[in-house]
């Protein structure tokens, strides 16, 4: 059991000095909000006094006004944006001593990344079990919204939205089932030459694992191809687009899309 023990202590001492980064971080950025021309109220009143972009305005506003250290933490500016935020400070002439004091907190921010992360990318996964459900679930559509970026270059193909139908029913003979799938692809697109578009893909093996074929019947029979893939004629371009079937890895067969 000493491990674990040991693993809790150091994640406990993460949470606590990460906890401590923030507070600094946060209460220098709402001293400096404080001595801004004007009341703030909101990211609108930031952008109004200090004219930075809106989307900036509204993550500083965040960070001053979280009401936890660790949610202020989803929302520090990279450091671009803090050295826009910080000119601007300046240009309004807000006290050069708040600007240097909100800017070694925001360095030793920076310096608490780099030692126990080496991006924020990574340390916002990492504080991201500290915070509530609502906060974690933002970080973790940041990562989903990255993994989709690498996927679509990785794959060379981009579809705004995919639909996906499956119907299984016993057959009348009652051994078997019936299997009816149906795909859809909307604003399809290839992003590199030789990409393939695939638009489906099937593989049915029988109970020991061996691949198996089995009989196949197009829903509308006008939609049927000379590769076995049916086409549902209402919801297609017309004229029909050509695909192909190929067979590829561990019995799947791919249905794509041939590419003009």
């Amino acid at each position: 059991m000493q491990p674990c023990y040991r693993e809790n202590e150091a994640a406990h001492e993460f949470r606590r000095e990460v906890i401590d980064v923030l507070q600094r971080l946060r209460g220098r950025f709402a001293e400096l909000i404080n001595a801004a021309p004007g009341r703030v109220d909101s990211g609108a009143d930031l952008h109004r006094l200090l004219g930075i972009d809106r989307k900036l305005s509204w993550m500083i506003y965040k960070l001053a006004t979280a009401a936890e250290p660790l949610v202020a933490g989803t929302h520090v500016p990279g450091a671009a944006n803090l050295k826009r935020f910080f000119n601007a400070a300046e240009a309004r002439g807000i006290p050069a001593q708040l600007i240097v004091s909100t800017t070694e907190a925001a360095q030793a921010f920076e310096d608490l990344i780099a030692r126990h992360a080496g991006d924020r990318m990574t340390f916002d996964s990492m504080i991201s079990g500290f915070v509530a459900d609502e906060q974690r679930e933002q970080v973790d559509l940041q990562h989903r919204r990255a993994a989709f970026r690498a996927q679509r270059h990785i794959w060379g193909v981009h579809t705004r939205t995919q639909l996906g139908c499956v119907i299984v029913q016993p057959s009348s003979d009652s051994h078997t089932l019936d299997h009816a799938t149906v795909q859809g692809h909307l604003n399809l697109r290839q992003l590199r030459p030789g990409a393939p578009l695939v638009i489906s893909q099937m593989r049915c093996t029988n109970d020991d694992g061996t691949i198996r074929k089995p009989a196949r019947r197009p829903i509308d029979p006008s939609g049927q191809t000379s590769h076995g893939i049916a086409l549902l004629r209402d919801f297609c371009s017309d004229p029909l687009p050509e695909f192909r079937s190929v067979e590829a890895e561990c019995g799947f067969v791919h249905g794509e899309l041939v590419s003009k």
